[in-house]
Order: structure tokens, then sequence, then C-alpha cells
């Protein structure tokens, strides 16, 4: 590892530490969303994979059901490489948790 990529997982690892619960989701779908523009299926792929892993079934089970099958939508897309309609769907949810964040911080 070089020592830039060494002081770049630095940052990103303290970056990660005190953040809060929605922040580190939507670092996630913004990691989802760049393998997606870069047309990097490993990349998105990994990241949906993780965002699929963080659901809760047993506290929020419709809702986790419901983001269940549209990641494995994500997917799908991914493995066929149609990008764009998976950074799509992507988007839409992250900008949802994003106003999420927003409502938090400023109330």
């Amino acid at each position: 590892m070089t020592p830039y990529q060494t002081a770049t997982h630095a940052y990103q690892a303290g970056r990660t530490l005190g953040a809060h619960p929605i922040d580190l989701i939507l670092m996630t779908y913004n990691e989802a969303l760049a393998g997606c523009f870069e047309k990097n299926g490993l990349r998105a792929r990994g990241a949906v994979v993780a965002l699929k892993n963080s659901l809760d079934h047993d506290r929020f089970t419709s809702l986790s059901m419901h983001l269940e099958h549209i990641y494995d939508h994500c997917l799908y897309l991914i493995h066929k490489q149609q990008f764009e309609q998976s950074a799509q769907l992507l988007t839409e949810i992250r900008d949802a948790w994003r106003e999420a964040r927003s409502k938090q911080t400023d109330g």
C-alpha cells in the first residue's frame, strides 16, 4: 500500500468511526452509486450487498423486505451491466435517507 493509499484509508476510517448511523448509510449509497457511475460492478455490488446485509428484519420487517427486494433488483441490474437503472433506484432511496437526516439535524 502506498503512503497515499494509507493516508486515504486512515481518513476514511476516521470519517466512519464517529459518524451518525444515517451518515454511514449515506456513505454506503454513495459508494454504490460511484460504482455504478464508473461501471465498476464489483464496487457497486459490494456496496449494495453491504446495504442488504445491514437490514434489520426483526425491527423493521415490512420496510426491510421492500428494501431487500429493491437491493436484489439492483444486484440483478448490476450483474446485467445496467448501471444507469440501478443508479436511478439507489439515488431515489439515498435522497430519502438524506432528507431524513437533514430533518434530524434541523429539528
